[in-house]
């Protein structure tokens, strides 16, 4: 008998913790220019571990045609309350507050959303004028540089940006297109410095903002041991504008391989195994390789380091680098400069690291493939061009990229 109860008892704890007490969140989303609820606003609530607070992505509903929500079965703590308000002519925004959770409903979680404005263009291919389709067309503000929007040009190319009024730089970040063209800048730059204002006023579209694409340079290289000559992965490395020392677009290395696409004409220069806390100044990034960074090519130092100089839709191979200590058997051989090798503009068809809408993240020790927010407050920008995650730090984009390997836009 005294056996039998101890089964029992145990077989009730798993139904006890998971009969654990809910609430839940609810409220009213209206215009403020109307007061009226607008539907089809997307509430999303996120949540945060309680061991190093490591924010997760928890539950997202609708709003009905009276602008109302509830979100239900919401586990007791805090939580963020996101209002996406993407294809509903109004602009997205934050509960202002943390929510607190316990086990009732929390009502009264309203926003009244502002009008948006619209910037509009066409994204095409500068060598065809056809018309590219999923190229990220993003507002950042030129003022003080916060994030505005972003969206995707649909099939023919078109695109419909909604930003807060204000003046804007347009970024084109053709990453997911699977075709190597290069980033740009409305109207036709390769910095961000150089980007043309786009005034919106509020309520206003303006229309025209358009890009059209050049074929994409590339470098691509080996990353060896200068112990033992072997491939090593995992090896961050970022092509810098030689006339900025702002860096453009980063990978890793597969197998010891790496390619770098997507860059403009220019002069660069490349960078192996990037200490990002000693980049940026801050103590940000724990997944450091246990090499010191080095530039090509073999130089220590960003003011020594070699230029590769590149046309439109140029590819440079052979831009290599031996990392660490040689082996006792003798010194390490000079890397060369190899003679630049002109391809036609080549297209990407390499698989994703993660899925579309998911980003590489670190959770728990591990790179894991955990949902993207939808373009939201993590978008800062940095004067060092690294950003997307706060304090300007680099966040992985899951782009189409070499070897299957991801690549890191160096946005703002």
């Amino acid at each position: 008998m005294a056996l039998t109860v101890a089964i029992c008892a145990a077989a009730l704890v798993p139904a006890l913790a998971s009969a654990a007490p809910t609430g839940s969140i609810e409220g009213t989303v209206t215009g403020a220019d109307t007061h009226e609820g607008i539907e089809n606003v997307e509430v999303c609530a996120y949540g945060f571990e309680s061991e190093g607070e490591e924010e997760f992505f928890f539950d997202c509903v609708f709003t009905g045609l009276d602008g109302t929500y509830a979100i239900e079965a919401v586990p007791a703590g805090e939580y963020e309350v996101e209002f996406w308000a993407a294809g509903t002519g109004y602009l997205s925004e934050y509960y202002p507050e943390f929510v607190t959770v316990g086990t009732g409903p929390v009502t009264g979680i309203d926003a009244e959303l502002a009008r948006a404005s619209v910037i509009e263009g066409t994204v095409t291919r500068s060598s065809d004028e056809e018309p590219v389709e999923e190229v990220e067309v993003c507002a950042w503000g030129l003022e003080d540089e916060e994030f505005g929007g972003c969206t995707e040009t649909s099939f023919n190319g078109t695109y419909e940006l909604e930003v807060p009024p204000g003046e804007w730089g347009v970024e084109f970040w053709p990453g997911f297109t699977g075709q190597n063209l290069t980033y740009q800048y409305f109207d036709h730059r390769d910095r961000w410095s150089e980007a043309d204002p786009v005034l919106v006023g509020e309520g206003e579209t303006v229309e025209e903002i358009d890009a059209a694409l050049d074929p994409g340079a590339t470098i691509s290289g080996h990353v060896t041991s200068a112990a033992t000559g072997g491939g090593l992965e995992e090896i961050l490395v970022c092509s810098i504008d030689a006339a900025t020392d702002e860096l453009t677009v980063c990978t890793w290395t597969f197998e010891g391989e790496y390619e770098i696409p997507f860059l403009p004409a220019g002069q660069d220069k490349v960078v192996f195994s990037l200490d990002r806390n000693e980049w940026f100044g801050v103590e940000f990034f724990e997944d450091a390789d246990g090499f010191p960074t080095q530039f090509w090519n073999n130089q220590a130092t960003l003011a020594a380091a070699n230029t590769i100089p590149l046309s439109v839709g140029q590819a440079v191979s052979g831009i290599d680098a031996r990392l660490g200590t040689p082996s006792s058997g003798g010194g390490q051989p000079p890397v060369t400069v190899p003679p630049a090798t002109i391809l036609p503009s080549p297209i990407h068809k390499a698989k994703r690291h993660c899925r579309k809408g998911f980003k590489r993240k670190k959770v728990k020790g591990k790179y894991r493939c955990v949902k993207r927010k939808h373009h939201r407050r993590h978008h800062h920008r940095s004067s060092a061009r690294v950003g997307s995650v706060p304090s300007g730090g680099l966040s992985l984009r899951p782009d189409s990229g070499s070897v299957a390997r991801p690549l890191v836009r160096v946005a703002r």
